[in-house]
């Protein structure tokens, strides 16, 4: 009898491109197994700006994310929940086994799994380096090369090409009011990054990325030049991310979507900085690259 995977997809573009990877690893490594890609979260929630995987790599499932993204709009409150109760008894009674995050975060976890059962549903977030450090050749292969992401981001990335430029990413809005992810203490661990840097580099340039600029002009002293991206929103909002990447060295929130700027970041001479915990309770130790910095946050 056929194994089959049901990949579920869910959270923001960062927590995709995680979600994707692992499951690019399961295919490169469990080929035998069927696997189903599953966006149906999607129908009635837009996770920030909905599913953006097809901006930054060429998948094989554009229709269907076209399908999900038509049917997303025309859904009302009523029928999006009726479709959710649904879709999780007919998983059900299909005979599908859901395994969540603790059970498949490492390979060695999932390859027990799909060793032990014939239909499972894998719904986690992934954040793990292992999966797209396995599979990096494919996804550099993958990657969508844009010839133009606009004009201001044109011209930001002309502007710094040939200065040693630090992307540095700060996210507030969903992470206020929720202990798990506020892990900063004040802006603290952004000024000694900021320092670091200017340490090392003669007259380096910031390029600043969040989603409450007029918050990081107030709070964050930067004391040499920067640029504050604040052009990238809503369904635009994968170029902050394609941008954080064409950046010489890169500054991280604990946040999937900086992660990703800086992991794509091809620069051989890279220098990440990321915060030592990840979450309250959890350091970054099976998020970050051995190679990335970690400073105390």
């Amino acid at each position: 009898m056929e194994k089959v995977i049901r990949f579920i997809y869910r959270g923001g573009l960062g927590n995709q491109l995680f979600e994707y990877a692992a499951m690019l690893y399961i295919k490169k490594n469990f080929p035998e197994v069927k696997i189903i890609p599953d966006f149906g979260e999607y129908y009635y929630d837009c996770f920030h700006n909905g599913i953006g995987i097809q901006k930054i790599f060429h998948t094989d499932f554009a229709g269907e994310i076209n399908k999900i993204e038509y049917f997303r709009k025309s859904y009302n409150k009523k029928e999006s929940k009726v479709h959710r109760i649904a879709r999780i008894a007919w998983y059900k009674l299909s005979g599908y086994k859901t395994f969540y995050n603790s059970a498949i975060i490492t390979p060695n976890k999932m390859a027990k799994v799909i060793d032990s059962n014939q239909k499972m549903i894998f719904a986690g977030f992934f954040q793990n380096d292992t999966f797209a450090s396995a599979i990096k050749k494919d996804l550099q292969r993958d990657l969508i090369q844009y010839a133009s992401l606009g004009a201001d981001n044109d011209g930001l990335l002309a502007r710094i090409k040939e200065r040693y430029s630090i992307s540095l990413h700060i996210r507030r809005g969903d992470y206020i009011g929720l202990p798990l992810y506020d892990v900063f203490n004040g802006t603290e661990y952004y000024q000694r990054a900021i320092s670091y840097f200017k340490i090392k580099y003669h007259n380096p340039v910031f390029v600043i990325f969040s989603d409450d600029i007029p918050w990081v002009k107030e709070n964050l002293i930067i004391g040499c030049d920067c640029e504050y991206v604040d052009w990238n929103n809503g369904v635009d909002s994968f170029k902050d991310l394609i941008v954080m990447s064409h950046c010489a060295h890169n500054i991280i929130a604990n946040s999937s979507f900086s992660w990703w700027g800086a992991w794509l970041n091809q620069n051989p001479a890279k220098i990440v900085i990321s915060p030592q915990n990840w979450f309250i309770g959890k350091t970054s130790d099976e998020v970050v690259p051995c190679d990335w910095l970690r400073f105390d946050n």
